[in-house]
């Protein structure tokens, strides 16, 4: 299952926040942006949920500098069926 993370730091601290972040298991490219709504974005591979629920509410919100995040789940079908997703009936298409 892919992530990506848009992370907001305080003033100054996107580079020490990028470098903090790379050592997080999981992390598979964390890179500095110069322009845009977040600080730095962020990469992630795990193999479930429950793994990134473990980066996204206990180690990247202690991390020093970190304001605040947003993360961006994928929804390619291979990534769904990594991750053992079942389909929503409500969301699903009917068969005919």
């Amino acid at each position: 299952m892919r992530v990506f993370v848009g992370v907001k730091t305080e003033l100054g601290r996107a580079y020490q926040v990028r470098e903090r972040v790379r050592k997080l298991r999981g992390v598979k490219c964390a890179c500095t942006i110069y322009r845009g709504p977040y600080d730095v974005i962020i990469t992630v591979d795990v193999p479930d949920l429950k793994d990134f629920e473990t980066l996204a509410l206990y180690e990247l919100p202690r991390i020093q500098g970190v304001l605040d995040y947003e993360s961006f789940l994928t929804a390619s079908p291979d990534d769904k069926e990594e991750a053992g997703w079942t389909p929503d009936p409500i969301f699903s298409p009917s068969k005919k």
